[in-house]
């Protein structure tokens, strides 16, 4: 359950076209693929993981079609939370 406090603070490693991937790995204790990750209180999907990062390629897509990412850059610090 998303309780608004984070558990840690994570990086994101790289923006795609189609995902993104976070640095994280005390959330990724236990997580598997399918579950959702609080980031900056975004809930996003693990579609892949690994020791220290996992993925998410559930952008949400605009009216436009267009890709909105809620991050502005590869390297910012986020918060992160098992939501």
């Amino acid at each position: 359950m998303f309780t608004g406090i984070a558990e840690e603070t994570g990086k994101i490693q790289t923006i795609r076209e189609n995902d993104i991937e976070i640095e994280c790995k005390k959330v990724l204790e236990g997580t598997q693929i399918g579950d959702s990750i609080a980031v900056n209180g975004v809930c996003l999907t693990v579609v892949q993981k690994s020791e220290n990062s996992f993925i998410n390629a559930d952008n949400k897509l605009c009216d436009s079609g267009e890709f909105v990412y809620y991050f502005q850059f590869d390297g910012s610090t986020i918060f992160i939370q098992i939501s």
